[in-house]
């Protein structure tokens, strides 16, 4: 039993460590990213990369997100960023919150045309 939850907890850090290395590497991308597209799509990872861990970071980088997507005027930004906002609020426990961002990107991918887009 003692070999399983040292496995266990090795598992989680070796986990952690990685996401850590991972959103290093984001913030990295983000500093010297030269379109604000691009920091809008790499700030979506950033979100993402933090939900599991920090929900306020995921929070702060959605909402930065959000404000530059609109700034240019980038629906595939403001979509993935309204669908990651949703995630984060269901992963706070606000359900009634998550479901409405979530119809709030459907509507959004329909008027744009977006519906079935894979990718950044």
């Amino acid at each position: 039993m003692k070999t399983l939850a040292f496995l266990l907890a090795l598992i989680s850090s070796f986990g952690f460590a990685q996401n850590r290395q991972r959103i290093d590497s984001l913030k990295y991308e983000l500093a010297i990213a030269k379109t604000d597209t691009s920091r809008v799509l790499i700030m979506a990872q950033l979100c993402n990369g933090y939900r599991p861990s920090k929900p306020d970071s995921a929070v702060f980088f959605g909402e930065k997100r959000m404000a530059l997507a609109e700034k240019i005027k980038f629906p595939k930004g403001m979509i993935r960023n309204t669908t990651n906002y949703g995630r984060v609020m269901l992963d706070l426990g606000n359900i009634p919150k998550s479901l409405a961002m979530q119809f709030k990107a459907l509507q959004m991918a329909k008027e744009n045309n977006l519906l079935g887009e894979t990718g950044p």
